[in-house]
């Protein structure tokens, strides 16, 4: 079994760059310069204070962090919502796409999805699913999703990749990043969504304007970022980062799930 790298966060994203300081209680969005003019934006969170949940419409959640099911016919129920919609159903501070979506009408996704405990989609087995975040109250996790079975010791699990950083470095020896799919979508200039476990045991959700994966994984390992196990949750038009008052990237698709930043109440 691989190695997974596993955080316990006391606060959630660091970096270096503009800074758009929101309070204590709330949110921080930060920005940080790449070349061209290139940027990539994310946002800053305590788990002291906030819960990183997986989210889609088909669920509800517990006063204990569990899930159930919504009710009412399966065959009708909301299959997508926009990300500002899963702001306003969750009450969350930020938003953000995670996961892959198929093409099919209305989209599904494309992978494991775990949230509050309930299964929502299963395994998809590609190089383009190669990895998995999960989180729980107080901590997350990036690992490689067949080699693994953390996405039973967490609440909720999303599967995307391909998976960018591994202790540090770019996991180049995988079988994955010598296939030509790998290969063509690195190349590919788009926007990326990500999320990363840096250095100090703390998490990443963020977006970058429209780069390559090698250009973003050099700047997950900068120094100011050090980012040490990393994940490509999603990227071109279905990446989007929503935050109260800001939207990066796209907002335009019906999300079968998505990633938010919710406020404890406990």
């Amino acid at each position: 079994m691989k190695k997974v790298a596993t955080v316990t966060l006391a606060s959630l994203f660091c970096l270096a760059g503009l800074v758009s300081a929101q309070g204590q209680d709330s949110l921080n969005l930060r920005h940080i310069q790449m070349a061209d003019n290139k940027r990539l934006h994310f946002v800053r969170v305590s788990l002291q204070l906030y819960d990183v949940r997986i989210l889609s419409p088909l669920v509800t959640f517990n006063t204990d962090g569990s899930a159930r099911r919504v009710s009412g016919n399966p065959e009708r129920a909301v299959r997508g919502v926009y990300l500002q919609e899963y702001m306003t159903r969750f009450g969350a501070h930020a938003v953000g796409s995670g996961g892959y979506i198929d093409s099919y009408s209305p989209p599904s996704s494309l992978g494991l999805v775990k949230s509050g405990g309930v299964m929502l989609g299963s395994e998809h087995n590609s190089w383009l699913t190669e990895a998995i975040f999960c989180s729980d109250q107080g901590k997350a996790t990036i690992a490689l999703a067949k080699s693994s079975s953390v996405s039973s010791e967490f609440r909720d699990c999303v599967q995307a990749g391909p998976l960018l950083l591994q202790n540090g470095k770019v996991p180049s020896e995988l079988p994955s990043h010598k296939s030509s799919g790998y290969l063509k979508l690195a190349a590919s200039v788009q926007e990326q969504m990500f999320i990363c476990i840096d250095s100090k045991q703390q998490l990443l959700l963020g977006i970058t304007d429209k780069i390559d994966i090698p250009t973003l994984t050099a700047t997950l390992t900068k120094p100011e970022v050090g980012c040490s196990n990393a994940i490509r949750l999603t990227g071109q038009d279905t990446a989007g980062l929503r935050t109260k008052d800001n939207l990066y990237g796209n907002d335009d698709y019906l999300f079968p799930n998505a990633i938010g930043v919710i406020r404890r109440t406990d």
